[in-house]
């Protein structure tokens, strides 16, 4: 409890900025910021966001996923802000349910680890709508519950594809990045089946 508690504080300040903060996006996040206002209208978004490199990243889901919260906050660019702070809170909620069916010595130590990894980033990283930013506790989310689908429950089973797809579609280096994690989690899946055949033969 208390290293979720610890986790989620972090994402909770970061929410706290985002409200005594003046936000003005610029550049990538200004582009970010109008395909996120197109979503629901006829330009609604069919792909990610722009490359320096003179193509889209693969998907809209980022988008979508912060289309309701720009709505709520009234189309102001704060709420794309909140959007991407209720994005990482899933995601490291989502990381502390999987830890902590390892033990209270796992989860301490991978709470240790996270907040590491958060002291290093950028420290308006848990707010910042960056599509290079976004993924990041996400893959880390992903690498984990691929180690865990091997006998965990079925819940994170089905959540890698969500994830991986939402990760590629979001920035298209985790298209290449998430294939490790991904044959780790066919490799579970087509292992629990195994078991199950072989549970039913010495049935």
């Amino acid at each position: 409890m208390a290293c979720g508690v610890a986790l989620v504080a972090t994402t909770v300040a970061s929410a706290w900025r985002v409200l005594i903060d003046r936000y003005v996006p610029q550049s990538d996040w200004a582009l970010i910021e109008i395909q996120t206002r197109a979503v629901g209208t006829s330009a609604t978004p069919l792909t990610g966001a722009w490359s320096r490199f003179g193509w889209n990243h693969p998907g809209p889901l980022l988008f979508y996923a912060l289309a309701l919260p720009y709505r709520i906050f009234g189309g102001q660019p704060e709420g794309i802000q909140v959007g991407v702070v209720l994005i990482n809170t899933a995601f490291l909620v989502t990381l502390v349910l999987v830890l902590r069916r390892h033990g209270i010595a796992v989860l301490i130590v991978a709470t240790l680890g996270l907040l590491a990894v958060q002291l290093g980033l950028l420290p308006n990283h848990l707010r910042n709508e960056w599509n290079a930013a976004v993924p990041v506790l996400g893959f880390v989310l992903l690498l984990v519950a691929a180690w865990d689908s091997w006998d965990g429950p079925r819940w994170i089973v089905a959540l890698i594809p969500l994830l991986a797809t939402f990760l590629a579609q979001t920035h298209i280096a985790y298209v290449a990045l998430g294939i490790p994690a991904l044959v780790l989690w066919a490799l579970g899946v087509w292992t629990r089946r195994s078991d199950r055949r072989v549970l039913r033969a010495a049935l």
